[in-house]
């Protein structure tokens, strides 16, 4: 049986119930990586990109994949490095936002690459 205890209303708990992570937002524990082995997360991608391969005959597909995962990790470093500041554990997420520096300038290299002359995934100059 769960106990609230005596210091925290119970319109406090639904207060921070609104802030707390949903569960699809909580990476799983079981193992190192979402309980799976570092072959495993391979064999996963692998399949995936040669899957964008098969589909699409063309380089832009691995390029935008590229793309759309810096993205997703310029997104998860900002997030964490601000929310670890907001926690005051500001060297850390310092950290976190250089990181996403980084990405981003992986991000910047790479929209300058072409792959073709319609290269949709090419800054404009």
């Amino acid at each position: 049986m769960t106990t609230t205890p005596d210091g925290i209303s119970f319109s406090d708990l639904q207060e921070h119930l609104k802030d707390a992570p949903k569960e699809s937002q909580i990476v799983k524990t079981d193992g190192p990586f979402d309980g799976r082995t570092a072959e495993q997360v391979y064999d996963i991608v692998e399949t995936h990109l040669s899957a964008i391969a098969e589909t699409l005959n063309h380089p832009i597909g691995h390029k935008l994949a590229v793309a759309l995962i810096l993205d997703n990790m310029i997104d998860w470093h900002t997030r964490v490095g601000k929310n670890m500041m907001e926690d005051g554990e500001v060297t850390s997420g310092v950290a976190w936002l250089r990181d996403a520096g980084k990405f981003q300038s992986a991000q910047v290299i790479l929209s300058g690459i072409s792959i073709c002359d319609q290269d949709m995934t090419c800054k404009d100059d």
